[in-house]
């Protein structure tokens, strides 16, 4: 099983390596923080926990995929803003125009200032 995550809030992965000591890679191949941006598409850790994230040519996380018994919830705590692909359907269904998703999906999100990790 997986799950589709949509990311709304524009941080970098260049944020998230920076407070974390999360690692980043291809396949089987840790890889560093330019060459995940170049790529567009990697894995990241936490050492326990896998997701596969999409970025911009900015390095900012547009989305992400849980695959298995992977737990997104070390990613999601951390840079909010974040909603599943069930949680965006409800959204859709329950709104009639595209302000009413913007307003629906600022109100089904949370925002945090990234802090470091402990």
């Amino acid at each position: 099983m997986s799950t589709y995550y949509r990311h709304f809030g524009g941080v970098s992965i260049k944020e998230v390596i920076e407070i974390t000591n999360w690692k980043i890679g291809i396949q089987e191949n840790p890889i560093d923080v330019n060459t995940a941006i170049e790529k567009k598409y990697f894995y990241l850790t936490n050492g326990k926990h896998y997701l596969w994230l999409n970025t911009n040519s900015y390095g900012e996380i547009i989305s992400f995929t849980r695959y298995g018994d992977n737990n997104a919830s070390f990613l999601i705590d951390l840079i909010g803003n974040t909603i599943s692909e069930y949680d965006f359907e409800e959204g859709i269904i329950n709104c009639d125009d595209e302000d009413e998703l913007s307003e629906w999906i600022e109100e089904n999100t949370f925002f945090e200032e990234l802090e470091k990790e402990a």
